[in-house]
């Protein structure tokens, strides 16, 4: 009798998050500050779902080797973690701009910084059919994946975005998704006029650019923040008093998520966000577990 031997098929992956590796299908230049990396290829197939400002990790690739030797293991952190820093794939956090299932498309914005940091170096020469690398949600997982820290305000409460470039993808990408009754601002501070881009946004929605031009990161919106959210909560902030936000640590990255609807999504530069988070709540008594604050940079 003849025994016909078929291969093991490979365990389906179901963990939350997983790497996805393709090809860049284009890049384009959105403006003197932006530009758009579109990733596609059999496995982005399974990636998702992707929500507001759904956060990802580019992996960017080693000059020579490529991805050759990024472990894609449950352990891969691990993995990686242990190998030389001349073998190690840096990799840098980033906001989904866009995901379409159907053309198993991902959109990443870059802001250009450069040459000096590794995706700053590597956004500057990215081309189409260049591999690419991203670690993200899985759809094959059914539960929470995580990555998500928006959360649409509760019903008649105004909504307050505020970031500077580093932020624009993922405000962009939360006002195309909150519901079309929300009403509120969104503030972002941009180095130069064409930075400011067309945003699909709900009609109570204002947003309001400021362009930085020689001022310092951040100046024009901390000139300017205290107004616009005085303008949103002066009154609607409730009677009990906010707990104060106390001077964080300088050496750790401001980063917390509120508990409940978001009133206000800050994010960017991180000596920025601290300022703007203590006028929200020490100064407009914003309760604090409503405010969701992200240094996504520092100077």
């Amino acid at each position: 009798m003849t025994v016909i031997e078929t291969a093991t098929a490979a365990p389906v992956d179901t963990r939350p998050y997983t790497s996805f590796i393709g090809t860049v299908a284009r890049v384009v230049e959105l403006s003197s500050s932006m530009i758009r990396i579109t990733c596609t290829g059999p496995d982005f197939e399974n990636f998702g779902p992707s929500r507001y400002d759904q956060r990802i990790k580019l992996i960017l690739p080693v000059p020579g080797r490529g991805f050759a030797d990024f472990p894609t293991g449950a352990d891969w952190f691990e993995q990686w973690r242990l190998q030389p820093p001349e073998q190690q794939n840096p990799i840098r956090t980033y906001t989904v701009r866009a995901f379409r299932s159907e053309s198993a498309e991902l959109d990443i914005d870059l802001v250009r910084h450069g040459i000096n940091g590794p995706a700053s170096a590597w956004a500057s020469q990215v081309a189409a059919g260049d591999p690419v690398a991203v670690l993200g949600p899985n759809r094959r997982y059914d539960g929470e994946h995580g990555g998500v820290e928006f959360v649409p305000p509760p019903a008649g409460t105004p909504m307050l975005l505020a970031g500077d470039e580093t932020a624009l993808p993922a405000i962009a990408a939360i006002l195309e998704q909150v519901p079309a009754d929300v009403r509120g601002k969104a503030i972002i501070e941009v180095p130069h006029a064409d930075d400011r881009l067309e945003l699909i946004k709900p009609a109570g929605v204002r947003v309001e650019w400021l362009i930085r031009g020689d001022a310092p990161v951040g100046r024009p919106m901390i000139d300017c923040f205290a107004g616009h959210a005085a303008e949103l909560f002066g009154s609607q902030t409730g009677t009990a008093p906010a707990l104060p936000v106390e001077d964080d640590d300088p050496e750790l990255e401001p980063w917390d998520v509120a508990e409940q609807g978001n009133y206000a999504w800050i994010a960017g530069e991180a000596a920025m966000i601290r300022t703007l988070r203590r006028l929200l709540v020490n100064d407009l008594g914003v309760p604090r577990t409503s405010v969701a604050f992200m240094g996504y940079w520092r100077l």
